[in-house]
């Protein structure tokens, strides 16, 4: 769906999502990127006032443009007379239009494809000026192995993403796109590779440990009454990995949840079975008690 934004020709695309979460998402986005004056880059997106676009689905091209608000259900290509397209057209000509990039879906390669496909469209059919791209999970970003998921069937099917990272950049900006706001993945070289493409104040990587701390805060106890913790925060892998972000995201989140800097202020936990403190020091590398608490990417 497709939002216009203040009084500029500025859009927000929000696909397979609804729009309470479209605007949650671009709502804490944008008060991680400010501009020079200080105010968000990217602010709560208006109600729907013209048109939307859903990308690919199900493995086929289904690119869809609504002339208006009160007609959700027309597709570009079958219902739109000329007037209509020329309409849209003429709306997003010289506009920035940000695509908020689902983090669901079936298949990776496919979702990829479409979400450059999306901004080809848009820069070189519509004419328009700026597309950025807020993506929760940026796909391909592991550069250190193959990803393999089974399908609906069972059936295994590979991606290989040693470069994928670096080339899926270089697509998204072949495509069109000028900035980029991910969260920070598993793959350090994931986020170097985008900011050699894009440049570094144009690849922004936000730390979601203050977010996460929040929602936790606001919904758990996290201490009993005697002040101690009630939360372990949990990185299942990365004691051997040097270059996985996984035990830094993690001691990020503990000190956002707990509001102190470091595991200074909790016992050495090298022995996991009998400590029950949150974390601290194993093996010369800081370290996490491993629990349930995980999020999309595995590790917080």
């Amino acid at each position: 769906m497709l939002q216009r934004m203040g009084k500029r020709k500025d859009f927000i695309l929000v696909g397979r999502t609804s729009n309470e979460i479209a605007e949650g998402i671009v709502d804490a986005f944008g008060h991680a990127e400010r501009t020079q004056d200080g105010r968000p880059a990217i602010t709560k997106p208006g109600p729907v006032i013209q048109f939307g676009i859903n990308a690919f689905e199900d493995g086929e091209v289904n690119t869809t443009l609504f002339a208006n608000g009160d007609q959700p259900n027309h597709p570009i290509v079958q219902t739109l007379d000329e007037k209509q397209k020329n309409e849209i057209a003429k709306s997003l000509k010289n506009s920035r239009v940000t695509i908020v990039h689902s983090a669901s879906g079936q298949n990776t390669s496919m979702r990829a494809l479409g979400l450059a496909f999306l901004a080809k469209s848009l820069k070189q059919q519509y004419g328009v000026r700026e597309i950025r791209v807020i993506a929760p999970a940026l796909p391909f970003m592991r550069s250190d192995r193959i990803f393999s998921k089974a399908d609906e069937n069972n059936n295994m099917r590979y991606e290989f993403n040693a470069v994928g990272a670096l080339h899926f950049a270089e697509i998204l900006k072949d495509s069109g796109v000028e900035k980029v706001v991910g969260v920070e993945p598993h793959s350090r070289d994931g986020v170097k590779h985008y900011r050699e493409v894009f440049g570094k104040k144009k690849a922004k990587f936000i730390n979601m440990g203050d977010f996460y701390a929040d929602t936790i805060r606001a919904e758990y106890d996290i201490t009993d009454k005697d002040g101690n913790c009630l939360v372990m925060v949990g990185s299942p892998d990365g004691m051997n990995k040097p270059g996985d972000f996984g035990m830094a995201r993690a001691r990020s989140f503990g000190d956002a949840l707990y509001k102190f800097n470091g595991s200074d202020a909790y016992a050495n936990t090298r022995d996991f079975r009998a400590r029950p403190y949150m974390f601290g020091i194993h093996k010369e590398r800081i370290s996490s008690k491993e629990t349930e608490i995980v999020d999309f990417h595995g590790d917080v």
